[in-house]
């Protein structure tokens, strides 16, 4: 199994995206099995009464990918109700092993 992630504002077309959409940044998640892609996965985060909150989205198509990140949705409980800037999730996914494979340059 590989898991990587994306930070959306960190990523050379990062200001474009968030731009178009109504988030402040996003963490978007991938599973692999044996180079397979399982799913994704994202946590964005929103203006919620007037401060920064991380929000877990996931369509019907992640929930498989999702289902392989146990131990992430276990610290995520551990997290509940902190207003976890997105920088600091990056490195609670490092510590668990995922790969931050932001496209920080344009190719």
């Amino acid at each position: 199994m590989r898991r990587e992630f994306i930070q959306l504002a960190r990523a050379w077309y990062g200001d474009t995206v968030v731009n178009m959409r109504d988030i402040l940044d996003d963490l978007t998640i991938h599973v692999f099995d044996d180079q397979a892609f399982i799913g994704e996965f994202g946590i964005e985060w929103v203006y919620l009464n007037g401060r920064s909150v991380p929000r877990l989205v996931v369509f019907n198509d992640g929930w498989r990918a999702l289902a392989w990140c146990d131990d992430l949705i276990q610290r995520l409980g551990e997290l509940n109700g902190q207003d976890v800037p997105p920088a600091s999730l990056a490195v609670v996914l490092g510590e668990l092993g995922f790969d931050d494979v932001t496209p920080t340059e344009r190719d």
